[in-house]
């Protein structure tokens, strides 16, 4: 008789599993001279971006994460000149989601053994079913910023600004592992 017992089994639970990566990028950006004193620009970006992979090397496929993660940007800037004097303005938003899940529906198992029978030489086998991994984050907000620099010392730059930034964030799901 074996005493193997179920190893070879779980073993045989690894199997093949392709990791796949895909992402979209579209960035945009229109500048305008208003006169010679301003300048405007408007900026846009756009990132979705969607994984499937195992984490670790004792995983079975089925224990595969999605991994999707979107973002969009729109930033827009204005710049006055007048002598030493230089503002900027930017208003932006911006809006960014992070959602791993996994496919399979049954509960995520490690599989643990000792090759010696004792407690203090226990060892991973495999992980095999469903990651608990469900979280849903995002984060949504709006930036005001103005900065204000004079350059009429001779060698010297100040500059000073401000910011204000509201940002909304919910937090979904799970990040159990």
């Amino acid at each position: 008789p074996s005493t193997l017992g179920i190893i070879p089994q779980l073993a045989g639970l690894r199997g093949n599993f392709v990791q796949k990566f895909d992402e979209h990028l579209l960035f945009a950006k229109l500048n305008a001279q208003i006169n010679d004193d301003q300048r405007l620009e408007l900026s846009f970006k756009l990132r979705q971006e969607d994984s499937y992979k195992l984490e670790g090397d004792i995983a079975a496929p089925r224990t595969a994460l999605n991994n999707n993660n979107d973002e969009q940007r729109i930033d827009l800037k204005h710049e006055w000149t007048r002598g030493d004097w230089l503002n900027e303005a930017r208003l932006g938003w911006e809006h960014s989601q992070w959602n791993p899940q996994s496919d399979a529906s049954v509960p995520l198992v490690r599989y643990k053994y000792s090759p010696t029978n004792l407690r203090n030489n226990i060892q991973d086998l495999i992980t095999d079913g469903g990651s608990p991994n469900a979280q849903d984050r995002a984060q949504t907000g709006l930036t005001l910023r103005n900065d204000l620099t004079f350059t009429g010392l001779r060698g010297h730059v100040i500059k000073a600004g401000a910011q204000w930034k509201a940002m909304e964030y919910e937090l979904g799901g799970t990040a159990f592992r």
